[in-house]
């Protein structure tokens, strides 16, 4: 075996061991688009709407769509790591307002057609509502709470419908 430069080996064949390939190969392929709109009824009160479509091919449990807080799709109701999507297609309606210019109310409703990333397993329809709330605290702080329920849909494996998550983000340098 002799190493040629970093990483590659020759006569890896002759060991027993298939040749490494010179570039990994990506073999799944993913594709999304979302269209969004927010109306301002006043200075404080919003409404919105948005269509989301993700779909992909050769998808696995790496590659495939995985709704959370933090990740797109954003189905409002999924509790994060709960569900691997091959494909979903999602509406969602918005109302939020803000108080006394210091606190920021949200709630959320989103209807998803969704696939799962799991042989055998049939389409699915997803109804979920999230409720947020966000304000600034101590030391420059911003505080975000978000409480999701699933009003219909979450396969029956996952027991609770219910996800609560309070956030806190705080800069790094002043």
């Amino acid at each position: 075996v002799f190493l040629r430069g970093p990483l590659r080996f020759s006569g890896l064949a002759a060991l027993g061991m298939p040749e490494l390939p010179e570039k990994p190969v990506k073999t799944y392929l993913r594709a999304s688009g979302r269209l969004g709109k927010q109306f301002y009824l006043s200075s404080f009160v919003r409404f919105g709407v948005d269509l989301g479509y993700y779909t992909g091919q050769g998808l696995d449990r790496f590659s495939c769509y995985q709704p959370s807080v933090w990740s797109s799709p954003k189905i409002r109701g999924i509790p994060s790591g709960t569900v691997s999507l091959d494909k979903a297609a999602s509406l969602g309606l918005n109302l939020g307002f803000t108080a006394f210019d210091l606190i920021r109310f949200d709630g959320f409703y989103n209807f998803a057609r969704c696939t799962e990333n799991m042989p055998g397993r049939l389409p699915f329809n997803f109804q979920g509502l999230e409720f947020d709330f966000g304000t600034i605290g101590p030391w420059r702080s911003y505080i975000q709470g978000v409480a999701s329920f699933a009003v219909k849909g979450l396969p029956i494996e996952y027991k609770s419908r219910w996800s609560l998550y309070l956030l806190v983000f705080i800069p790094l340098s002043r």
